[in-house]
């Protein structure tokens, strides 16, 4: 038996060493709290930077928000204490559960969801909400539960690309607020994403306005002023939008409109204005400059 185990721990010796060199190297890798790396490194970033902080405003939502909502402006005309709390893919269900999570730990008084088309599909992140508290509030220092030596040192490869960059899509360098600002001066502009995903293939699912009902309903419950702001489009690209799909835009705005206004809750369109190729980086997601744009703009149109 002792020959077993000494052959065992030989054996998978050098594999742990590997591993530990990649660590060391690169760093650790976010938590395993969801099937999202970018949430995951979201979580670790709230961790170091901001979890003893007062928050008065939350942003919330998927890539729309993260690289979308400019950070530096909301500091300047709402509130210093912004904390942004989205990551790659979240959809109006996601809002919703990690809105309950964190305003019970830092009740702010504004929350802000940024949106795309493309947020409001059914699905899930998958968030380990009963880990995601204990790595947070509790006893838990690393959050690597179900996690393999090897994925951990893939990860932390990838972890450590992503988060240095800042010229690709899959950015995680986090601003002071835990936004990913996109540079567009040598940003590497895909030709695909510029073209954009039409509109007529997006799922808008019913689901997902029940949970911006939910969320705008709660939020007035509790007194919070909530915003919700669309996303503008890329001038090239909302120009050859079709007449069906101009309508699936006016049918979405409408339904916002009509949740929003119930709820004494404010919703900013930007379908009625032109925004300009340059202040995006692809048909939807805009450079710094842009967001700084269109932040200025849903603030202004929110007072």
């Amino acid at each position: 038996m002792q020959k077993f185990i000494l052959k065992t721990l030989l054996t998978c010796l050098p594999a742990s060493i590997v591993i530990a060199i990649y660590l060391i190297t690169y760093g650790v890798p976010p938590p395993n709290l969801s099937n999202s790396m970018s949430f995951n490194a979201k979580i670790q970033n709230i961790k170091h930077e901001h979890l003893k902080k007062d928050i008065e405003v939350f942003s919330l939502g998927s890539s729309m928000s993260l690289n979308n909502v400019h950070t530096e402006t909301i500091q300047k005309r709402m509130s210093e204490q912004f904390l942004n709390i989205s990551s790659w893919g979240q959809n109006m269900k996601d809002n919703y559960k990690l809105f309950k999570f964190f305003d019970a730990h830092y009740h702010p008084s504004t929350v802000i969801v940024s949106s795309g088309y493309q947020d409001f599909h059914n699905g899930s992140k998958n968030f380990k909400l009963e880990e995601l508290q204990n790595y947070l509030y509790g006893s838990e220092v690393f959050g690597y539960k179900d996690v393999t030596l090897y994925a951990l040192r893939d990860q932390s490869r990838q972890f450590r690309k992503w988060s240095t960059d800042s010229l690709n899509y899959t950015s995680l360098k986090f601003d002071q607020c835990s936004g990913v600002p996109l540079i567009k001066e040598g940003f590497n502009i895909s030709e695909r994403r510029w073209e954009g995903n039409k509109i007529k293939d997006q799922k808008f699912e019913d689901q997902q306005y029940q949970y911006v009902d939910s969320l705008s309903a709660l939020c007035k419950t509790k007194n919070i002023k909530f915003i919700f702001a669309q996303v503008p489009l890329r001038k090239g690209f909302y120009a050859a939008l079709n007449e069906k799909e101009l309508q699936m835009i006016k049918a979405h705005r409408e339904k916002l409109e009509s949740i929003l206004f119930k709820n004494k809750q404010t919703y900013v369109g930007t379908d009625h204005k032109i925004w300009a190729d340059s202040l995006f980086v692809d048909y939807s997601h805009l450079s710094k400059y842009g967001s700084k744009v269109y932040t200025e703009y849903f603030v202004k149109e929110a007072q």
